[in-house]
C-alpha cells in the first residue's frame, strides 16, 4: 500500500484549477521599502496580484525573500501528523534559494520523509512538474525515479520572458539604465530565456518578431518541431487573460506554429505570480512549450 503523500509548493507556482486536497501553499516574502522602512508582505495572503500590479505601476521599491525557515518547519511538522512523506516542489534554484532552505529544513526530519524536488521551474512550469511527479508516484515510481524524470524534463521544455518594463530589470541589474533608455526610446521588448535560470535572448520591437524569435529559440533547444508539443502556455501578469495584448500574442503564436505544421492540443493562458512580476514589471508575457 502507497503512503499517504503531502505536497508543499511555494507561492512562485500557479496552481490553476487544483483540485486536490493534499497540497499546502507556503507564502514567497514581498518586501516593500516606505520612507527608508521595509514592510513586509506574505505573498497571496497580504497581497493581491491586482496590489501588487498597482504597486509596480507606482513605482514602488518591490523585492522578494525566500519562506521563513521556521515556517516551513512548521508546516512541514503539520503535514507529517496527516502524511506519511512530503514532496516539496520549491522555486527554481536558479533564481531563488528556497530550494536550500528547503533543503535545509528537510534534513531536520528523519530520513525519507521529505523529499524535495530541484525542478528548475517557476509558475505554471512547476504545477505541470508537480502534478506529472504525484502521478508518477501514484503509478509506483520511486523518488529517484522521480529525481530522474524531472532532470530529464529539463531538456524537454524552455520558456522565453517578452519584457515591456525595463524598470524592474533595472532596479534588479539585470540591465543598465542607459540600454533601458535606449529600450524605451526604440520601444524595444527584451526578450529573456528561462530554463531554471534567466538569461538575456534579444530584443525587438515588434510583437511578430518577438514571439518568431522566441519560438526559434525554444525549438533550437528542445527541439519542439520535430518531437511535437506536449504542454504549450502563455504566462502574463495582465490580470485579465483575456486582455486584447494577450489575445495578440496568442494568435501569433497559432499562426507561426500553424505555418510550420505543428500539432498541439491547446494554448493555455494562466497567471503569472506576484513574487515573479516584481522582477520582470507588469504587461510581462511567458511563452513555455515542454515537448514530447
Amino acid at each position: 500500500m502507497k503512503n499517504k503523500i503531502g505536497i508543499i509548493v511555494d507561492s512562485g507556482a500557479s496552481l490553476r484549477e487544483n483540485k486536490l486536497k493534499n497540497i499546502e501553499v507556503i507564502p514567497l516574502i514581498i518586501n516593500e521599502v516606505i520612507d527608508k522602512k521595509i514592510n513586509t508582505y506574505n505573498d497571496g495572503v497580504d497581497l493581491t496580484r491586482e496590489d501588487v500590479n498597482k504597486k509596480i505601476s507606482n513605482k514602488a521599491k518591490l523585492s522578494t525573500s525566500q519562506s521563513i525557515f521556521g515556517e516551513c518547519f512548521n508546516l512541514v511538522e503539520k503535514m507529517l501528523k496527516k502524511y506519511d512523506e512530503i514532496m516539496v516542489f520549491p522555486l527554481s534554484k536558479g533564481i531563488s534559494g528556497s530550494y536550500n532552505t528547503w533543503i535545509q529544513v528537510s534534513s531536520e526530519f528523519p530520513k525519507g520523509k521529505v523529499h524535495v524536488f530541484d525542478h528548475n521551474d517557476v509558475a505554471t512550469g512547476s504545477y505541470y512538474a508537480m502534478m506529472d511527479s504525484y502521478e508518477k508516484y501514484l503509478a509506483g515510481s520511486s523518488i529517484s525515479e522521480i529525481d530522474k524524470f524531472l532532470l530529464d524534463r529539463t531538456n524537454k521544455r524552455e520558456a522565453v520572458i517578452l519584457i515591456n518594463d525595463l524598470d524592474n530589470l533595472v532596479r534588479g541589474g539585470r540591465i543598465s539604465i542607459v540600454k533601458s533608455k535606449i529600450a524605451k526610446l526604440l520601444n524595444l521588448k527584451v526578450l529573456v530565456t528561462f530554463n531554471g535560470k534567466l538569461e538575456l535572448l534579444d530584443k525587438t520591437s515588434s510583437i511578430a518578431n518577438a514571439v518568431e524569435k522566441s519560438l526559434k529559440s525554444i525549438d533550437k533547444n528542445i527541439g519542439f518541431s520535430k518531437n511535437g508539443i506536449r504542454n504549450i502556455f502563455i504566462t502574463t501578469n495582465y490580470l485579465n487573460t483575456e486582455d486584447e495584448a494577450v489575445l495578440e500574442y496568442k494568435k501569433y503564436i497559432e499562426n507561426w506554429l500553424d505555418k510550420k505544421d505543428i500539432n498541439y492540443e491547446e494554448i493555455i493562458v494562466d497567471c503569472l505570480p506576484s513574487v515573479i512580476s516584481i522582477h520582470t514589471g507588469i504587461n510581462t508575457i511567458v511563452i513555455w512549450i515542454e515537448s514530447k
